[in-house]
């Protein structure tokens, strides 16, 4: 989100490449030609960057049913003028099922005015029950959660193991904690539980990071800001008139990792546990497990600074081993703007890659393991988003919400973006403000292709995107989209791709792991492959999608078998399950 990156790079000349990006080119599957990934970097040639024209792919459809579903909602940034750097952030939303119906219902975060602007705070976040028909209700008020805010994002998991969605807000110098009473309404209980305050929050995340059961939790930190701060510093850019600052302009502050003591309360302990990163400018964190070790490992998106890979070594400590993995600065070794993350096995074939959403002049980052022989090295890392065919197409635009899921059902995670720019200079370098989402579809080999919708439909309309989220709020197998707007409304795309794929839902439930299953592996064996997913909260951009997994299954009726690595290391096995159908997965039901 740096406002120094611009859409006209320099390409060309000498570029001074890391020595472990170069090793991972050498050890690439040899059908990754140099040629094919251009590094971006500084030289005599100024480049106008233009967007390419990808292939229509009629039959994936989206339509925006957000009028239909009764939900008005817009979002409030505080803006009346000053041009404060908050409000270029924007704030999540996602999906939960707060009230356990089965049915996943709305969270949508919100922002406040300024204390100066001498108007009352009116805004808060909104929560929307999920009604079956196709229509929500506002039950905010309700729930108890119409507390105000400057709000930024969430995460929603079954923290004390009782069995309903506990709720943590994370926002400007405040986070909220939310217990689920298991009644449709919840206690705020911030304090009670000992989370802390004074430190602008971001991304968030729920992870059992030890295994003892019980969910701990990872809030990201933004920058250190204040009005105050913002009023000594010159951001006329050579202009009459003020404009936004840069994120340059301001400190990280870096991670928090709260420990789960199983009592009811967090104890922090981010210190000893290694995760400190007192600099990091924390827009985006996902959990994955990179080294196949079953202990969860931590992935963090930070803006303008260097992202971190943290290490789970097992032992309630971290290692950051993001620099020798190659997987956190450019060729040039310079730090992109990253904001929105996941990760997924996009070959199924057990490389791990991690995509990374940047500012424009930037491309969306696709970060993979790199091939030794017949397997993957799992911290080694090289960047492929040129030859995976993402790196050209999104150069001029700004990434935000970010996440793979199979919008298709053939079987392969496709990778969606919501994008829009800080600030308005369409007019000065051609990059929209408003910009619209992209979709690339995954065509089986590690390559990408882009989904271009006709004008008129939801995926070509032009906004200020910031969260993205998917669940299958309205039940029939495939994944619908909720899209936030910064200053604006939200958007919720229903799915309605024409397809005649298969696909098996599974649920988890733990019962010597956490409740929520949170962490657990589960490997789908088909006729044409495994396909592979893990259980967790995280990942896109101050948003929570669905704990249930989708596995798309294409064409083929027959699942082999499922299995399920749980975090205690029970492993269970299912057979002759039914396609076309949601699973309920308990552990231990099926051990062997």
């Amino acid at each position: 989100m740096s406002s120094t990156r611009r859409v006209s790079v320099f390409i060309g000349g000498c570029v001074a490449v890391m020595v472990v990006v170069a090793l991972s080119y050498m050890l690439l599957d040899p059908r990754l030609k140099r040629k094919e990934a251009q590094p971006l970097g500084t030289g005599s040639a100024l480049v106008q960057l233009e967007e390419r024209s990808p292939t229509n792919h009629s039959r994936i459809r989206f339509t925006d049913v957000i009028q239909q579903t009764g939900i008005r909602f817009i979002h409030e940034a505080g803006a009346r003028g000053q041009k404060w750097y908050p409000e270029t952030i924007g704030a999540g939303g996602g999906f939960f099922d707060y009230d356990g119906d089965g049915r996943e219902d709305i969270l949508l975060l919100n922002g406040q005015h300024w204390p100066e602007s001498r108007q009352p705070p009116g805004s808060t976040m909104r929560l929307y029950r999920n009604l079956g028909d196709g229509t929500f209700a506002d039950v905010t008020e309700a729930a108890g959660l119409n507390i105000p805010l400057y709000g930024m994002g969430f995460a929603a998991a079954d923290y004390d193991n009782d069995g309903d969605q506990d709720l943590v807000v994370t926002g400007y110098l405040r986070n909220l904690f939310f217990i689920n009473n298991g009644d449709g309404t919840f206690t705020e209980a911030t304090d009670r539980v000992g989370i802390k305050d004074g430190k602008w929050g971001t991304a968030v995340a729920f992870f059992d990071y030890d295994r003892d059961g019980f969910l701990d939790l990872a809030i990201g930190n933004y920058v250190d800001w204040d009005a105050d701060k913002e009023k000594g510093l010159d951001c006329t850019y050579g202009t009459p008139v003020k404009d936004y600052c840069g994120v340059r302009y301001f400190r990280g502050q870096g991670l928090t990792l709260y420990r789960n003591l199983g009592n009811g309360r967090f104890a922090e302990v981010t210190r000893p546990a290694g995760v400190e990163a007192k600099d990091a400018k924390v827009l985006g964190i996902t959990v994955l497990d990179f080294n196949d070790d079953q202990w969860p490992d931590l992935f963090v998106a930070n803006d303008g600074t260097p992202s971190l890979l943290f290490k789970n070594r097992g032992d309630g400590t971290f290692e950051e081993v993001g620099v020798r993995s190659g997987i956190v600065l450019d060729e040039g070794g310079a730090a992109f703007a990253g904001m929105g993350v996941d990760a997924a096995y996009v070959k199924n074939d057990g490389q791990l890659c991690i995509a990374i959403g940047n500012f424009a002049g930037e491309p969306t980052t696709l970060h993979c393991q790199v091939r030794r022989g017949t397997s993957y090295a799992p911290e080694l890392f090289a960047e492929l988003s040129h030859w995976a065919g993402i790196g050209k197409a999104t150069l001029r635009f700004v990434t935000f919400g970010l996440f793979f899921f199979d919008v298709d059902l053939d079987g392969f995670d496709d990778l969606f973006m919501v994008n829009g720019h800080v600030y308005n200079e369409e007019r000065l370098r051609n990059i929209p403000y408003a910009q619209r989402p992209q979709l690339f579809r995954n065509l089986g080999g590690g390559k990408f292709q882009e989904v271009m919708p006709p004008e008129g439909m939801a995926l070509a309309r032009r906004i200020i995107g910031r969260g993205a989220a998917y669940a299958d709020y309205d039940g029939d197998g495939d994944l619908d989209i909720l899209l936030t707007e910064n200053q604006g409304p939200a958007y919720l795309l229903r799915n309605d791709t024409i397809h005649q794929a298969h696909f098996v839902r599974l649920r988890t439930r733990g019962t010597r792991s956490n409740r929520d299953g949170i962490g657990a592996k589960v490997r789908v064996y088909t006729g044409k492959g495994v396909l592979q997913k893990m259980v967790h909260t995280g990942s896109s951009y101050l948003s929570q999608s669905e704990l249930t997994l989708t596995f798309g299954l294409g064409s083929s009726p027959v699942i082999q078998k499922i299995e399920i690595l749980w975090p205690s290391g029970i492993v269970d096995e299912m057979a002759g399950v039914a396609v076309d159908t949601t699973l309920l997965a308990r552990e231990g039901d099926n051990a062997r």
